[in-house]
């Protein structure tokens, strides 16, 4: 599968709003039920990595850190500030900046909303893309 990215709609064969079950019998899914350090049961397959986040059943959001293509590139490994040249675009709201144990090297969280892209960046190089359908405001 080849995940390209059409905002607010899809990420490769992953609609968002669909149900899971439209793809269990496709792809061979590693399954992480809910807990208390994640509000979602997860669906993840390997090659490319990509993690479908699921809520009441359907797809709520896609994460993908390996290969996302959106305009014909992957912006997996792309220099942050090369990716808002590219996508002549702008995170909205404050660039939060996040520590893990793993490494101890902070990642910088982007949210460009008017694409649904969550950015995260480790030493300015894209390494996590999280994207979301349009949230309808109330």
């Amino acid at each position: 599968m080849i995940p390209y990215f059409i905002p607010f709609e899809r990420v490769g064969d992953f609609v968002f709003g669909t149900k899971i079950d439209e793809y269990l019998d496709r792809y061979s899914f590693d399954f992480l039920p809910k807990d208390d350090s994640m509000g979602y049961d997860s669906y993840s397959i390997d090659n490319p990595q990509i993690s479908l986040f699921i809520e009441n059943g359907t797809i709520d959001s896609i994460s993908c850190s390996e290969e996302f293509l959106f305009k014909g590139r992957n912006i997996i490994g792309m220099n942050i500030e090369e990716f808002m040249a590219f996508a002549d675009i702008f995170p909205q709201g404050d660039i939060d900046e996040l520590e893990f144990e793993e490494d101890d090297i902070p990642q910088n969280v982007y949210e460009f909303e008017e694409i649904g892209l969550q950015v995260w960046a480790k030493k300015g190089i894209i390494v996590t893309i999280i994207a979301s359908p349009k949230i309808e405001e109330e």
